[in-house]
């Protein structure tokens, strides 16, 4: 009943401000404590199994707290959220973790979800730390993952669409940590499914903030004792976004999102949550509500706050005007986007080339804005190329000045035929020999080796696309 539910989170709201008052106290014991003191004895220390490697390198002491609140959430049987700004290490902090609950005797198993793009990184990060660790990057084609599902993970061959665990179900001490991607661990939810994971690990949390996607759906299905998303992106006013956080981690408490919303005092018809927050006495109650609930759950450090010797990240927003080949094509899209269409497809006829149908107005406006040759393609890469697009006058002059001074650039675009369209430019510069690329076709092992070689200092790539 709606009287059972408001008594479930009630009760909730307070075992969290209690659990809080417990974690602040210790907090203040765990930063005064003296040396030999009892309190410094547990004090979370790097594991012995977590050497650092050739590099020998050693947990900073934020790192120590952040995994010292980790560890606490996993011997209280908690699920939780480490939020802190990116740069900070949040994957050592899991790693640190990782080791020493290992070093205490747990066998795992322990499973990482991430994006494709960070796979090699996590791998790499538990090789620099944690050399004698046993991973396992668990991806490549069916077969391959069929292959190591056989040999490292002690299951059976596929049979009926499922793999099963062979033996007692039992997992051995040099079980390997587990790095897969969404994808891969959408597709494999089945083969998955068949362990219960003592710690699961999704990067890049906020992914799970739709509640209907299907990641959300098929991670669901795995069971875990011990659930941990990392994001470096702060939570929003928007409660759906928060509830589905909350849901996968505690589906048991958070199962129903209208309640909670009305738990908070918001009605469907009110519209957006925002400004009922911005509100003084209601917005405060509804802020105190979430810090109660998300304290426990969540910790968010910055920069500023625990690493003062990095330098300030510094964001600079440069608007870049449109060209008049851009103004006039985007006028007559927005005005009459059928006419435009009819008129580009004789042209293309005319010059032999594929048309493809225009059906998204504001599709076609967002390609001129980026580049006219989106729209309408030239043959020859000449300097109208640069000339017909403000961001690509606006990217030359940029780059003719970063590039002599050594500096190296980061260039994103979400079209890869705007990334072809910069490639060009930059062959049209003679700085082609410069250029890394990564897009959706290049192959997850390719990307690490672009990535390292981008990186390394004797390199001559400045620039990645």
């Amino acid at each position: 009943t709606f009287e059972q539910k408001r008594t479930k989170l009630e009760d909730l709201l307070k075992k969290a401000e209690a659990y809080t008052d417990f974690l602040a106290k210790r907090h203040q014991q765990y930063v005064n404590s003296a040396e030999g003191s009892a309190v410094a004895q547990h004090k979370f220390v790097q594991p012995p199994n977590m050497t650092g490697g050739a590099e020998n390198l050693k947990l900073r002491p934020y790192q120590e707290r952040g995994a010292a609140w980790l560890e606490g959430l996993c011997f209280n049987g908690l699920h939780g959220i480490l939020a802190d700004e990116m740069g900070l290490g949040k994957t050592i902090q899991i790693i640190a973790v990782i080791a020493h609950v290992k070093h205490k005797g747990m066998a795992g198993p322990f499973i990482v979800i991430a994006p494709l793009s960070t796979l090699k990184n996590w791998e790499s990060e538990f090789n620099r730390w944690c050399p004698g660790m046993n991973t396992l990057l668990y991806h490549g084609t069916r077969e391959e993952r069929e292959m190591m599902r056989m040999q490292h993970m002690g299951m059976t061959m596929t049979k009926n669409g499922t793999s099963h665990r062979r033996g007692n179900g039992r997992v051995e001490k040099d079980f390997p940590v587990i790095i897969t991607s969404y994808d891969i661990a959408m597709r494999d939810s089945s083969h998955l499914s068949r362990f219960t994971w003592a710690y699961l690990v999704v990067d890049e949390g906020h992914r799970l903030k739709n509640k209907d996607c299907r990641l959300m759906k098929e991670l669901k299905r795995l069971n875990a004792n011990q659930r941990v998303l990392l994001t470096g992106t702060p939570l929003q006013n928007n409660l759906s976004e928060l509830w589905s956080l909350l849901n996968f981690l505690m589906p048991d408490a958070f199962d129903d999102l209208q309640f909670f919303q009305a738990w908070f005092g918001w009605d469907s018809k009110d519209g957006d949550m925002t400004e009922k927050i911005k509100k003084d006495n209601e917005g405060n109650n509804i802020i105190q509500k979430l810090h109660s609930i998300l304290n426990p759950f969540m910790m968010r450090r910055l920069k500023r706050d625990v690493a003062k010797y990095l330098p300030a990240k510094k964001e600079i927003i440069v608007y870049a005007g449109m060209t008049p080949d851009q103004r006039s094509m985007y006028k007559a899209i927005e005005n009459d986007l059928s006419l435009f269409s009819k008129q580009l497809k004789t042209v293309k006829k005319l010059e032999g080339k594929k048309y493809t149908s225009m059906l998204n107005r504001v599709m076609q406006m967002r390609k001129v804005c980026n580049h006219p040759y989106l729209v309408h393609d030239q043959e020859e890469t000449t300097e109208h190329l640069v000339e017909s697009s403000g961001k690509l006058k606006l990217l030359d002059r940029m780059l003719g000045k970063l590039l002599p001074e050594g500096h190296k650039c980061l260039i994103f675009s979400q079209f890869t035929t705007m990334l072809d369209i910069i490639q060009d430019y930059l062959w049209l510069r003679k700085w082609d020999h410069k250029v890394c690329r990564i897009d959706g076709s290049v192959h997850w092992q390719v990307r690490q080796e672009l990535i390292d070689e981008f990186n390394s200092d004797d390199s001559e790539k400045s620039i990645f696309l």
